[in-house]
């Protein structure tokens, strides 16, 4: 593996790591309200950062004309 897949797999790391920590506060406030806890939805996810990355390149994309990724 090269520097730059070495610094993309700990980014990525990195990342999944602070999501799991937002998540899991997120859902403890919430349960301090006694609401039910929330889930990342891997599908969305993945589809919104699709749409994220169409953006930043310049792409114009339309919601209703959006590709499935």
């Amino acid at each position: 593996m090269n520097i730059k897949g070495l610094f993309a797999f700990a980014l990525v790391a990195l990342v999944a790591d602070f999501s799991k920590k937002l998540l899991d506060a997120v859902n403890a406030k919430r349960a301090e309200k006694g609401l039910k806890a929330v889930c990342i939805n891997a599908k969305l996810a993945k589809a919104a950062q699709v749409l994220a990355s169409a953006s930043t390149t310049g792409c114009s994309t339309s919601l209703t004309r959006m590709a499935r990724p």
